[in-house]
């Protein structure tokens, strides 16, 4: 069944959390404000690459326009809970348009790349399970980025002095990507199929007109039945082109799919089915989503091995050329084990990669291997975010995003204590 011809536009002040993010994430391209709906984390990445972008002179845009079978109603999902949050997935179908340029002073700024491309827009959205025990609960404070709690959040930040509802803070975006849609709807189809048809049958008629003019042999006899002619082969010729254009799709689609299958099969329910003898909550969706977000700090970040999240060897500046990835759906278990309290994985992460080579933007499959490890015996807390720990020395709530002590009593944070941090990264 097909959708509206006409959906609803996402806004950022729209009642849909999956929308408002969409439409925020677009605007953040375009002016620089970070997405309310978007948590801690998912903003501090947004920033790292905003900097990146700025030290390479580019702008990035998003443009999203909802189409598809899931236009206006996301599709279904999954969901995976703690004792205080519940995330799900969500994915809605759009046309996503991509787009840097060179800004240069004195002139206008030089376009090096654009595409626009049918795509399954996936969030991950989080939200609290009971509202009125959350007060304790560290927290961001969305207008001035001053770590908190959430209860202080309500009573107005201590810093900025902004009031906040628990409708502000919660639900949050944790996690996003897109995957390329390689099909489309019955009327996306019709509709490309009818314009190739007619595109078909304009050719063949004024190559008929102009032979008859040259030639000599120009009738209005003629004319009628070079006219048919044109329309009859153009309709065929437009329907056969416009089939082997759709089957070359599939078949790249298919191609660029296998690969990842055959990495991924059978990878994410046997990871499940080993994290969940320690862990009863976890998730595949949960761990790709932290995976990938922590991937995208490390590779926009100035200096990797300053970030409390990677404790593994310099990277010395191999991926400062990266001015954006999206996650392409599939993380593949490679390694795991346990050793006393603490767990280590390594799962390779397939990412499209955007690389700034001087005059154009170079687009690109790429794998990276990804190692990872967190403290197995503590329970995994679906909104942790390393911009609000709780020091579990002196209780106070701190950004430990690039600080690896606590600001108050100067005890030492060890992240993998608390949540997932990354080890050892590289291409494949």
């Amino acid at each position: 069944m097909d959708t509206h011809t006409e959906h609803r536009v996402w806004k950022t002040t729209s009642p849909y959390p999956f929308e408002a993010f969409g439409a925020g994430l677009a605007e953040y391209t375009a002016t620089g404000k970070p997405p309310a709906q978007g948590n801690q984390d998912v903003r501090y990445a947004l920033r790292l690459q905003k900097e990146r972008l700025e030290s390479r002179s580019l702008l990035m845009k998003y443009e999203f326009t909802p189409r598809g079978h899931f236009a206006d109603a996301p599709g279904p999902g999954r969901e995976w809970r703690d004792d205080l949050y519940t995330s799900r997935m969500e994915y809605r179908t759009c046309r996503m348009t991509r787009s840097f340029c060179r800004t240069q002073s004195g002139s206008q700024p030089r376009r090096l790349y654009e595409s626009s491309r049918n795509c399954i827009f996936y969030q991950t959205i989080t939200d609290a399970n009971h509202y009125d025990s959350m007060e304790d609960e560290p927290y961001v404070c969305p207008s001035c980025g001053a770590p908190g709690r959430i209860g202080g959040l309500q009573s107005g930040c201590p810093y900025c002095g902004t009031f906040f509802q628990m409708s502000d803070l919660f639900p949050k975006t944790t996690s996003f990507y897109f995957v390329e849609d390689v099909g489309g709807t019955q009327t996306e189809v019709k509709g490309s199929m009818k314009t190739t048809m007619r595109l078909c049958m304009a050719v063949f008629f004024l190559v008929s007109l102009f032979h008859m003019l040259t030639q000599g042999t120009f009738s209005i006899p003629m004319l009628i039945w070079q006219t048919v002619l044109s329309l009859l082969l153009g309709a065929g010729c437009g329907y056969l082109l416009y089939s082997l254009k759709l089957g070359a799709q599939l078949i790249r689609g298919t191609g660029k799919a296998l690969p990842k299958i055959a990495h991924t099969t059978g990878s994410s329910a046997r990871f499940v089915e080993q994290m969940r003898q320690y862990s009863p909550e976890f998730s595949y969706e949960y761990f790709s989503g932290k995976a990938v977000s922590l991937l995208r700090m490390i590779l926009f970040s100035k200096d990797a091995e300053k970030l409390s999240v990677y404790a593994g060897p310099p990277l010395n500046g191999r991926f400062d050329s990266i001015v954006d990835v999206s996650y392409s759906g599939a993380c593949a278990l490679q390694h795991f084990g346990v050793q006393g309290e603490t767990c280590s994985v390594t799962v390779d992460v397939f990412l499209d990669t955007y690389t700034d080579q001087g005059s154009r933007i170079r687009e690109k499959e790429e794998r990276f291997r990804v190692t990872l490890c967190r403290n197995i015996r503590r329970p995994i807390n679906l909104h942790f975010s390393i911009q609000a720990i709780k020091c579990r020395s002196c209780g106070a709530s701190f950004d430990a995003a690039v600080q690896k002590y606590c600001p108050h009593c100067a005890t030492p944070v060890s992240l993998a204590e608390e949540d997932w941090i990354v080890t050892a990264v590289s291409r494949i």
